[in-house]
């Protein structure tokens, strides 16, 4: 067992249980993808000294609320496991559980989007006004070639605590 001392980092779980073991449990299905983004989302506000308040079950309309400038703010959180084209795409409507069909959220379901991408490691907000009645969301890594910037949404942009930062003034 390795011995913590405050000025030595952190090792990350994969290096200790292994590649193969962690991918088996955690990938396995969307619940579990889901749980590694709320699980970081509530981390990130946490650290921030931003208190997360988090809804018993799974048939709330919020995944989080965080409470900033005397006022809650309604949280969904969405993962993606990969990179595709330096892209990440986010599914932004909920799936009702019988019928299968997608709703996408609106303004009286959250406030703002946390993205979560598991290859890089990056955490994003968006808020609900600028992705209204969207169902899927893509955030590209980098510039086009061609210099386009209508439709695009750089991920630059959306980087957490960019977004905290304006939220916080």
């Amino acid at each position: 067992m390795r011995k913590r001392t405050g000025s030595s980092p952190v090792t990350p779980i994969i290096n200790i249980i292994g590649d193969d073991f962690i991918k088996e449990i955690t990938y396995n299905n969307s619940r579990s993808v889901g749980n590694i983004g709320e699980s970081v989302a509530l981390c990130e506000f946490t650290k921030r000294r931003i208190p997360v308040f988090i809804p018993f079950g799974q048939n709330t309309p919020v995944d989080l609320l965080i409470y900033v400038n005397d006022k809650f703010l309604k949280i969904q959180v969405k993962t993606t496991q990969k990179i595709q084209d330096g892209h990440m795409q986010f599914e932004l409507c909920r799936t009702n559980g019988f019928t299968f069909e997608k709703y996408p959220y609106t303004d009286k379901d959250t406030d703002y989007f946390f993205l979560y991408c598991i290859e890089n490691d990056s955490s994003y907000l968006i808020d609900i006004d600028e992705v209204k009645n969207i169902q899927t969301v893509t955030l590209r890594l980098n510039k086009p070639k061609n210099n386009q910037t209508k439709g695009i949404r750089l991920a630059e942009n959306y980087i957490l605590h960019k977004q905290l930062d304006n939220i916080l003034k």
